[in-house]
Protein backbone atom coordinates (compact mmCIF):
# COMPACT_ATOMS: atom_id res chain seq x y z
CA UNK A 1 0.00 0.00 0.00
CA UNK A 2 1.46 3.38 -1.00
CA UNK A 3 2.03 6.12 1.53
CA UNK A 4 -0.26 9.11 1.45
CA UNK A 5 1.59 12.38 1.83
CA UNK A 6 0.67 16.01 1.75
CA UNK A 7 2.25 18.10 -1.00
CA UNK A 8 4.55 19.70 1.59
CA UNK A 9 6.15 16.34 2.43
CA UNK A 10 6.77 15.00 -1.06
CA UNK A 11 10.21 14.22 -2.46
CA UNK A 12 10.05 15.63 -6.00
CA UNK A 13 12.89 14.84 -8.39
CA UNK A 14 13.48 16.65 -11.67
CA UNK A 15 15.98 15.44 -14.26
CA UNK A 16 16.95 17.41 -17.36
CA UNK A 17 17.39 15.00 -20.28
CA UNK A 18 19.56 15.82 -23.29
CA UNK A 19 22.43 14.34 -25.31
CA UNK A 20 23.50 12.07 -22.42
CA UNK A 21 20.06 10.54 -21.86
CA UNK A 22 21.47 7.01 -21.60
CA UNK A 23 23.21 7.96 -18.36
CA UNK A 24 19.87 8.95 -16.83
CA UNK A 25 18.92 5.29 -16.43
CA UNK A 26 21.69 4.81 -13.84
CA UNK A 27 20.63 8.07 -12.20
CA UNK A 28 16.98 6.95 -12.05
CA UNK A 29 17.78 3.60 -10.48
CA UNK A 30 19.61 5.34 -7.64
CA UNK A 31 16.76 7.71 -6.74
CA UNK A 32 13.60 5.86 -7.77
CA UNK A 33 12.48 4.07 -4.61
CA UNK A 34 12.64 7.10 -2.30
CA UNK A 35 11.08 9.59 -4.73
CA UNK A 36 7.38 10.43 -4.69
CA UNK A 37 7.33 12.23 -8.03
CA UNK A 38 9.86 12.25 -10.89
CA UNK A 39 9.73 14.54 -13.91
CA UNK A 40 12.00 14.06 -16.92
CA UNK A 41 12.32 17.32 -18.86
CA UNK A 42 13.24 17.26 -22.55
CA UNK A 43 13.40 19.93 -25.20
CA UNK A 44 10.51 19.17 -27.54
CA UNK A 45 12.71 19.69 -30.61
CA UNK A 46 15.66 17.79 -29.09
CA UNK A 47 17.95 20.81 -28.86
CA UNK A 48 20.73 21.44 -26.37
CA UNK A 49 21.19 24.69 -24.44
CA UNK A 50 23.53 25.73 -27.24
CA UNK A 51 20.89 25.01 -29.89
CA UNK A 52 22.50 21.89 -31.37
CA UNK A 53 20.26 18.99 -32.27
CA UNK A 54 20.68 15.64 -30.55
CA UNK A 55 19.17 12.21 -31.11
CA UNK A 56 17.39 10.49 -28.25
CA UNK A 57 18.11 6.73 -28.20
CA UNK A 58 15.14 4.84 -29.63
CA UNK A 59 14.85 2.57 -26.61
CA UNK A 60 15.07 5.32 -24.00
CA UNK A 61 11.35 5.65 -23.28
CA UNK A 62 10.88 1.86 -23.31
CA UNK A 63 13.62 1.56 -20.71
CA UNK A 64 12.07 4.30 -18.58
CA UNK A 65 8.65 2.62 -18.71
CA UNK A 66 10.21 -0.70 -17.69
CA UNK A 67 11.94 0.97 -14.73
CA UNK A 68 8.82 2.91 -13.65
CA UNK A 69 7.07 0.06 -11.84
CA UNK A 70 5.15 2.42 -9.54
CA UNK A 71 4.13 4.96 -12.19
CA UNK A 72 6.04 7.85 -10.63
CA UNK A 73 7.66 9.23 -13.77
CA UNK A 74 6.24 11.99 -15.94
CA UNK A 75 7.79 13.17 -19.20
CA UNK A 76 7.66 16.95 -19.66
CA UNK A 77 8.51 18.43 -23.07
CA UNK A 78 8.89 22.17 -23.68
CA UNK A 79 10.99 24.80 -25.46
CA UNK A 80 14.15 24.75 -23.34
CA UNK A 81 16.37 26.38 -25.95
CA UNK A 82 15.83 30.09 -26.53
CA UNK A 83 17.89 31.75 -29.30
CA UNK A 84 19.86 34.64 -27.88
CA UNK A 85 20.27 33.20 -24.39
CA UNK A 86 23.62 31.87 -23.27
CA UNK A 87 23.73 28.15 -22.42
CA UNK A 88 23.77 29.07 -18.70
CA UNK A 89 20.79 31.36 -19.18
CA UNK A 90 18.95 28.53 -20.92
CA UNK A 91 19.84 26.13 -18.11
CA UNK A 92 18.56 28.47 -15.41
CA UNK A 93 15.34 29.06 -17.32
CA UNK A 94 14.87 25.31 -17.86
CA UNK A 95 15.36 24.57 -14.17
CA UNK A 96 12.77 27.18 -13.24
CA UNK A 97 10.26 25.69 -15.68
CA UNK A 98 11.00 22.23 -14.31
CA UNK A 99 10.43 23.50 -10.76
CA UNK A 100 7.06 24.90 -11.84
CA UNK A 101 6.16 21.52 -13.30
CA UNK A 102 7.10 19.73 -10.08
CA UNK A 103 4.77 22.08 -8.23
CA UNK A 104 4.84 24.11 -5.03
CA UNK A 105 5.78 22.39 -1.80
CA UNK A 106 7.93 19.50 -0.68
CA UNK A 107 11.61 18.98 -1.40
CA UNK A 108 12.77 19.73 -4.94
CA UNK A 109 15.78 17.62 -5.90
CA UNK A 110 17.10 18.50 -9.34
CA UNK A 111 19.49 15.85 -10.60
CA UNK A 112 21.57 15.80 -13.77
CA UNK A 113 21.56 12.65 -15.87
CA UNK A 114 25.22 11.96 -15.04
CA UNK A 115 24.81 12.26 -11.25
CA UNK A 116 24.39 9.07 -9.23
CA UNK A 117 23.46 9.26 -5.57
CA UNK A 118 25.40 6.68 -3.59
CA UNK A 119 22.87 6.46 -0.75
CA UNK A 120 19.70 8.35 -1.65
CA UNK A 121 17.69 6.96 1.31
CA UNK A 122 20.27 8.47 3.69
CA UNK A 123 20.10 11.77 1.82
CA UNK A 124 16.30 11.82 2.20
CA UNK A 125 16.64 11.01 5.91
CA UNK A 126 18.97 13.98 6.15
CA UNK A 127 16.39 16.21 4.46
CA UNK A 128 13.82 15.07 7.02
CA UNK A 129 16.17 15.99 9.86
CA UNK A 130 16.71 19.39 8.27
CA UNK A 131 12.93 19.89 8.17
CA UNK A 132 12.83 19.40 11.90
CA UNK A 133 15.75 21.75 12.46
CA UNK A 134 14.74 24.67 10.22
CA UNK A 135 11.00 24.26 9.85
CA UNK A 136 9.63 26.32 7.00
CA UNK A 137 12.81 28.36 6.47
CA UNK A 138 14.14 28.31 2.91
CA UNK A 139 17.02 25.81 2.74
CA UNK A 140 19.48 24.67 0.07
CA UNK A 141 21.21 21.34 0.80
CA UNK A 142 24.62 20.70 -0.75
CA UNK A 143 26.05 17.15 -0.92
CA UNK A 144 29.49 16.36 -2.30
CA UNK A 145 30.43 15.50 -5.84
CA UNK A 146 32.84 12.66 -6.51
CA UNK A 147 33.93 13.79 -9.97
CA UNK A 148 34.93 11.23 -12.58
CA UNK A 149 37.37 12.89 -14.96
CA UNK A 150 38.24 10.12 -17.38
CA UNK A 151 37.78 6.42 -17.95
CA UNK A 152 39.93 3.80 -19.62
CA UNK A 153 39.58 0.07 -20.20
CA UNK A 154 40.34 -0.81 -16.58
CA UNK A 155 38.91 1.99 -14.45
CA UNK A 156 38.38 5.66 -13.74
CA UNK A 157 40.39 8.77 -12.93
CA UNK A 158 38.76 10.63 -10.03
CA UNK A 159 39.22 14.18 -8.78
CA UNK A 160 40.77 14.14 -5.30
CA UNK A 161 40.34 15.40 -2.64
CA UNK A 162 36.64 16.22 -2.53
CA UNK A 163 36.36 19.98 -2.91
CA UNK A 164 32.99 20.48 -4.60
CA UNK A 165 29.64 20.73 -2.94
CA UNK A 166 26.69 21.49 -5.19
CA UNK A 167 23.11 22.71 -4.92
CA UNK A 168 21.02 19.53 -4.90
CA UNK A 169 17.83 20.02 -2.88
CA UNK A 170 15.72 22.92 -1.74
CA UNK A 171 12.30 23.47 -0.24
CA UNK A 172 12.01 26.78 -2.10
CA UNK A 173 13.27 26.46 -5.71
CA UNK A 174 14.04 30.11 -6.46
CA UNK A 175 16.89 29.27 -8.82
CA UNK A 176 19.16 32.20 -9.61
CA UNK A 177 22.05 30.54 -11.47
CA UNK A 178 21.66 26.96 -12.61
CA UNK A 179 20.49 25.11 -9.50
CA UNK A 180 21.90 27.69 -7.09
CA UNK A 181 19.61 29.76 -4.91
CA UNK A 182 20.54 32.94 -3.01
CA UNK A 183 22.44 32.73 0.26
CA UNK A 184 20.60 35.85 1.38
CA UNK A 185 17.24 34.06 1.21
CA UNK A 186 18.23 30.42 1.81
CA UNK A 187 20.13 28.66 4.56
CA UNK A 188 23.03 26.81 2.96
CA UNK A 189 23.44 23.38 4.57
CA UNK A 190 26.40 21.14 3.80
CA UNK A 191 26.04 17.37 3.62
CA UNK A 192 28.46 14.45 3.73
CA UNK A 193 26.33 12.50 1.25
CA UNK A 194 28.23 11.52 -1.89
CA UNK A 195 27.03 11.88 -5.47
CA UNK A 196 29.11 10.24 -8.17
CA UNK A 197 29.38 12.67 -11.07
CA UNK A 198 30.27 11.02 -14.37
CA UNK A 199 31.02 14.49 -15.72
CA UNK A 200 34.05 14.07 -18.02
CA UNK A 201 34.35 10.26 -17.86
CA UNK A 202 32.87 9.52 -21.28
CA UNK A 203 34.02 8.49 -24.68
CA UNK A 204 35.86 11.20 -26.60
CA UNK A 205 32.92 11.69 -28.97
CA UNK A 206 30.51 12.02 -26.06
CA UNK A 207 32.82 14.47 -24.33
CA UNK A 208 33.13 16.60 -27.46
CA UNK A 209 29.32 16.78 -27.54
CA UNK A 210 29.23 17.82 -23.88
CA UNK A 211 31.93 20.46 -24.23
CA UNK A 212 30.08 22.02 -27.16
CA UNK A 213 26.68 22.08 -25.49
CA UNK A 214 26.70 22.17 -21.69
CA UNK A 215 26.00 25.38 -19.80
CA UNK A 216 29.70 26.34 -19.50
CA UNK A 217 30.59 25.66 -23.14
CA UNK A 218 31.43 29.32 -23.83
CA UNK A 219 33.52 29.81 -20.70
CA UNK A 220 36.80 28.11 -21.61
CA UNK A 221 38.76 26.87 -24.63
CA UNK A 222 37.15 23.48 -25.10
CA UNK A 223 39.46 22.26 -27.87
CA UNK A 224 42.60 23.01 -25.87
CA UNK A 225 41.21 21.43 -22.74
CA UNK A 226 40.19 18.34 -24.67
CA UNK A 227 43.78 17.94 -25.85
CA UNK A 228 44.89 18.08 -22.22
CA UNK A 229 42.22 15.49 -21.34
CA UNK A 230 43.64 13.25 -24.08
CA UNK A 231 47.03 13.30 -22.34
CA UNK A 232 45.74 11.92 -19.02
CA UNK A 233 46.85 8.34 -18.40
CA UNK A 234 47.91 6.16 -15.45
CA UNK A 235 51.48 7.30 -16.13
CA UNK A 236 50.74 11.03 -16.27
CA UNK A 237 47.92 11.48 -13.74
CA UNK A 238 50.27 11.70 -10.74
CA UNK A 239 51.84 14.84 -12.22
CA UNK A 240 48.56 16.67 -12.83
CA UNK A 241 47.50 19.33 -10.33
CA UNK A 242 45.07 22.26 -10.27
CA UNK A 243 43.37 21.47 -13.56
CA UNK A 244 39.75 22.63 -13.42
CA UNK A 245 38.92 24.11 -16.86
CA UNK A 246 37.78 27.46 -15.43
CA UNK A 247 39.23 27.75 -11.91
CA UNK A 248 42.37 25.64 -11.71
CA UNK A 249 42.48 25.14 -7.93
CA UNK A 250 38.99 23.61 -7.70
CA UNK A 251 40.39 20.26 -8.91
CA UNK A 252 43.63 19.53 -7.08
CA UNK A 253 44.75 16.02 -8.02
CA UNK A 254 43.72 12.78 -9.72
CA UNK A 255 43.58 9.30 -8.27
CA UNK A 256 42.89 6.10 -10.17
CA UNK A 257 40.20 3.56 -9.33
CA UNK A 258 40.46 0.15 -10.96
CA UNK A 259 37.09 -1.48 -11.61
CA UNK A 260 33.66 -0.93 -13.10
CA UNK A 261 31.31 1.91 -12.27
CA UNK A 262 29.32 -0.56 -10.16
CA UNK A 263 32.52 -1.42 -8.25
CA UNK A 264 33.17 2.27 -7.71
CA UNK A 265 29.67 2.92 -6.40
CA UNK A 266 29.95 -0.03 -4.04
CA UNK A 267 33.32 1.19 -2.79
CA UNK A 268 31.90 4.65 -2.14
CA UNK A 269 28.90 3.15 -0.36
CA UNK A 270 31.22 1.25 1.97
CA UNK A 271 33.48 4.30 2.35
CA UNK A 272 36.26 2.29 0.75
CA UNK A 273 37.60 5.27 -1.20
CA UNK A 274 37.49 9.03 -0.82
CA UNK A 275 36.39 8.84 2.81
CA UNK A 276 34.93 12.17 3.94
CA UNK A 277 33.80 12.59 7.54
CA UNK A 278 32.97 16.30 7.21
CA UNK A 279 30.91 18.14 4.61
CA UNK A 280 32.72 20.30 2.10
CA UNK A 281 32.41 23.79 3.64
CA UNK A 282 29.43 25.72 2.40
CA UNK A 283 30.70 29.05 1.08
CA UNK A 284 29.62 32.35 2.58
CA UNK A 285 29.82 34.61 -0.43
CA UNK A 286 28.96 38.21 -0.95
CA UNK A 287 26.42 39.50 -3.41
CA UNK A 288 26.04 37.24 -6.43
CA UNK A 289 23.90 38.66 -9.19
CA UNK A 290 20.95 36.45 -10.10
CA UNK A 291 20.01 35.44 -13.60
CA UNK A 292 16.77 37.40 -13.48
CA UNK A 293 13.85 37.19 -15.88
CA UNK A 294 14.86 40.51 -17.43
CA UNK A 295 18.47 39.45 -17.83
CA UNK A 296 17.32 36.23 -19.47
CA UNK A 297 15.27 38.23 -21.94
CA UNK A 298 18.06 40.68 -22.75
CA UNK A 299 21.06 38.43 -22.40
CA UNK A 300 22.19 38.48 -26.00
CA UNK A 301 22.94 42.20 -25.48
CA UNK A 302 24.50 41.69 -22.06
CA UNK A 303 27.05 38.92 -22.48
CA UNK A 304 29.46 40.66 -20.11
CA UNK A 305 26.91 40.30 -17.29
CA UNK A 306 26.87 36.55 -17.79
CA UNK A 307 30.65 36.35 -17.61
CA UNK A 308 30.73 38.45 -14.45
CA UNK A 309 28.12 36.20 -12.81
CA UNK A 310 30.07 33.11 -13.87
CA UNK A 311 33.29 34.37 -12.28
CA UNK A 312 31.53 35.15 -8.99
CA UNK A 313 29.60 31.91 -8.77
CA UNK A 314 32.52 29.64 -9.61
CA UNK A 315 34.74 31.49 -7.18
CA UNK A 316 32.41 30.81 -4.29
CA UNK A 317 30.39 27.73 -5.16
CA UNK A 318 33.18 25.52 -6.45
CA UNK A 319 35.76 25.89 -3.72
Amino acid sequence: MFRTKSESNLIKVGILISYDASLALICLRQIYSESDKIVLALDKDRRTWNGDKYVLPELFFDQVIKLDVNCKIEVYEDDFYVPGLSPMGSETRARRLLADRLGVGGWHVQVDADEYYIDFPSFIAELRRIEGQFGEDAVEVRPQWVTMFKQDEAGYFLVHPLTESFAAATNRPDYMFGRNCSEHEHRMVGSTQLVLHQSWARSRDELEKKISNFSHCNDFDGESYLRFWDSVSPDTCRYIHNFHPIYDEVWNNLIYFSGTIEDLMQALASKGVLLSEEPVPVPHYGHVAAVSESSLANEKNNNSIRKRILRKVFRFFCR
